[in-house]
């Protein structure tokens, strides 16, 4: 077995730090998931207003879950923008049926 010299060793110990470098960020997690299905009757009043308050049923959405999704996204979208309000570090996914 040949032995490493310190110039190699180094070398491989640069390469090893670059390719950690490359690492790709992890996923993003939402805090909260609405569904959405063209095949659903299911519907909102939920309307997000411009002084920050929800006017509607927001507080228990009629629809947006796996169980009951929207029938519009838009609906799913005004749930999920009164449901984070004005906290910019919640993230929310509007996941559609195609």
């Amino acid at each position: 077995m040949r032995k490493l010299r310190v110039p190699r060793l180094l070398g491989f110990a640069f390469l090893l730090a670059c390719m950690a470098g490359l690492q790709p960020p992890p996923a993003a997690v939402s805090d909260f998931t609405f569904y959405v299905d063209i095949n659903s009757s299911a519907t909102s009043d939920c309307q997000p207003q411009s002084t920050g308050i929800c006017a509607g049923q927001c507080a228990i959405p009629t629809c947006g879950t796996q169980g009951a999704p929207c029938h519009t996204i838009q609906h799913a979208i005004n749930i999920a923008d009164c449901t984070i309000g004005s906290n910019t570090a919640l993230e929310a996914d509007v996941l559609v049926a195609a």
